[in-house]
């Protein structure tokens, strides 16, 4: 198959979700608990991914696909919540750290298109050794993200509630 792929190419996935971040850094881990969540309940127009961290060989995933959802910790944020993702206006192309945004831009740069996108962020406190501890987080994460799934057929304002900030951070 070639780049860039056209909307009526057969065999392309609608859903790509991907879990972000380091199984022995505490809440560091909770995208990849998510992810394996909903790995238990996947559909089949869904793959499910979980990475240490993100690289520029995922675009090669995330272009296959309709739609995208990062899932990572983010020790800014006060509860679950999605917000919708456009590219990075200035990409990093030679960084090790890539970001959901700079992968979106590679792809813009390389194929001419990018998939609807959003980021799924879970509150983060404790990135030392050992495991995440907040089961409450990712089940309401989990819901979230099912959610985002429904959204697809059903209106858009239905998926225009969906990508609000769900929670009142109210967690153990």
């Amino acid at each position: 198959m070639t780049w860039p792929r056209t909307e009526s190419d057969y065999g392309r996935l609608r859903w790509l979700v991907i879990g972000i971040g380091n199984d022995l850094g505490g809440d560091d881990a909770l995208g990849r608990r998510v992810v394996e969540q909903l790995r238990i309940k996947v559909r089949p127009e869904v793959r499910i991914l979980s990475v240490h961290q993100l690289t520029p060989e995922l675009t090669h995933q995330i272009w296959d696909c309709e739609r995208v959802i990062f899932v990572d910790a983010d020790v800014s944020a006060e509860h679950v919540a999605v917000r919708p993702l456009k590219p990075d206006s200035d990409p990093q192309p030679f960084s090790h750290l890539w970001s959901p945004q700079g992968l979106l831009a590679l792809m813009q740069i390389t194929t001419g298109s990018i998939p609807q996108a959003w980021l799924v962020t879970l509150p983060a406190h404790d990135f030392g050794f050992g495991q995440a501890s907040d089961g409450e987080l990712v089940d309401e994460a989990v819901r979230l993200i099912e959610s985002l799934f429904a959204s697809e057929t059903t209106t858009s304002r239905y998926l225009e509630e969906a990508t609000r900030t769900v929670g009142s951070g109210s967690s153990k």
